[in-house]
């Protein structure tokens, strides 16, 4: 009696350690009235590079857990610009974080018309404008900027790892500055204040905004790759597999 045998093999799999786990399905198949015993099953599962089928999950498991991107949780999110202000005039933002740590703001500073640099004097006054980011009470940066006034740039107070990048139109044109800063953040509520100080000039001469205003903080969600679920929904397909066989496998015996 003959028996013909038919091998069908899915798409080799890469393992996130570097091996490779090649899945096959293996049909046996024949005439005559033999019967199926328990221990004689016309399809088995076979799986090269892994012990079991149970392995191919945890693989996959742990790819889910361990090894996928992360992406870091938004706190604040305020896009496009707010309302202007005038100098002086202040911005205050409140948000919750879920434990102490790091995290990172970004945001753009909008200048109207003429804010002013430091040095310069205006009649018998000094017309400078400060900025001031202040996060929970304390002073992340102090500095002024000339966005489209007099005087110059210059830096008071700063934190490691803060950029600013300020751009400045002609005269009564404005300004922008597009700033990045690592920052603590603490469990609760934290407050995040924008403050401008300076002689009132009136929003007509010298206003400001802000604007892509983003908190972030430092705890991560894992984010699972496409050969990741493939991995996993393979893994679950072939024990579906196994089950519908091994019962299949028991009826034809009783």
């Amino acid at each position: 009696m003959s028996f013909a045998h038919e091998v069908v093999s899915l798409v080799p799999a890469v393992l996130p350690w570097g091996g490779e786990v090649r899945i096959s399905v293996h049909k046996r198949g024949g005439g005559g009235s033999r019967r199926r015993g328990r221990g004689d099953a016309n399809e088995a599962v076979h799986a090269i590079g892994v012990p079991s089928m149970k392995s191919a999950l945890c693989a996959a498991l742990l790819v889910l857990a361990g090894a996928a991107p992360a992406s870091a949780a938004i706190l604040l999110s305020e896009p496009g610009v707010s309302e202007y202000r005038p100098t002086p005039g202040s911005y205050t933002f409140l948000f919750d974080a879920t434990a102490d740590g790091a995290g990172t703001l970004d945001f753009t500073l909008i200048g109207r018309g003429s804010i002013d640099g430091q040095g310069d004097v205006c009649g018998s006054s000094v017309c400078d404008d400060t900025f001031t980011l202040i996060l929970n009470g304390g002073v992340l940066f102090q500095g002024l900027f000339r966005m489209g006034g007099l005087g110059s740039h210059n830096t008071l107070v700063t934190s490691d790892g803060a950029t600013f990048t300020v751009s400045s139109g002609a005269f009564g044109e404005g300004g922008s500055a597009v700033a990045f800063l690592p920052v603590q953040l603490r469990a609760g509520m934290n407050s995040l204040t924008f403050v401008y100080t300076g002689i009132d000039q009136g929003m007509d001469d010298e206003a400001w905004a802000i604007a892509d205003l983003v908190v972030r903080d430092s705890v991560t969600t894992a984010v699972p790759e496409p050969s990741a679920w493939a991995l996993m929904i393979g893994g679950f397909g072939l024990t579906g597999l196994a089950l519908r066989r091994r019962r299949t496998g028991g009826d034809l015996a009783a």
